[in-house]
């Protein structure tokens, strides 16, 4: 199959994009907007509060702006040099260049931010099977910040309703 190209952004111009293949996308995908692909997806831009399944690896060279809605679901390998409140599910390894805040972060591989003696991550909970490498942890103004390895991904989600659970009975 061939390689879809975009070469704007993903908006209202191109609507969502649904692929059996690969696609690249030279811009950012915007709020609100989706990329389902079977194959691989570079996103030479952001994800900005969208939504992204892909069947293959994900690399995003700039970051992924979450919101409460957007959810990026990865089959391969998922890598990005920043996420900020974002909700990732990967099947293999993810890799972090710059910082993750008030992420959550599943993985049945493992989760590296520690590129060039960088890659922090404050607030958020990362899961991972194969392990968590991280350059910095955590942050003086105490945002909780949960590593948890060793874990299936299909799993966490278990475990999440727990920790969950467990926090809202810690408030009343």
């Amino acid at each position: 199959t061939e390689d879809q190209i975009i070469e704007g952004n993903v908006d209202l111009s191109s609507g969502n994009i649904e692929a059996n293949g690969n696609v690249i996308i030279k811009k950012n995908i915007t709020p609100g907007f989706s990329v389902n692909a079977k194959g691989h997806i570079t996103v030479e831009g952001n994800i900005e509060e969208g939504s992204v399944r892909c069947g293959k690896d994900l690399t995003v060279k700039g970051g992924v702006l979450g919101n409460p809605d957007s959810l990026i679901e990865v089959g391969g390998n998922f890598k990005a040099s920043f996420l900020s409140n974002a909700t990732v599910r990967v099947q293999g390894d993810v890799d972090i260049n710059l910082y993750a805040m008030n992420t959550h972060i599943t993985s049945n591989g493992s989760i590296r931010a520690v590129s060039e003696k960088k890659g922090k991550v404050v607030g958020g909970t990362l899961s991972a099977l194969m392990g968590i490498e991280v350059y910095e942890a955590g942050s003086p103004s105490g945002l909780k910040t949960i590593f948890i390895a060793g874990i299936d991904l299909d799993k966490e989600k278990e475990l999440q309703d727990q920790v969950e659970a467990e926090e809202h009975a810690e408030e009343k």
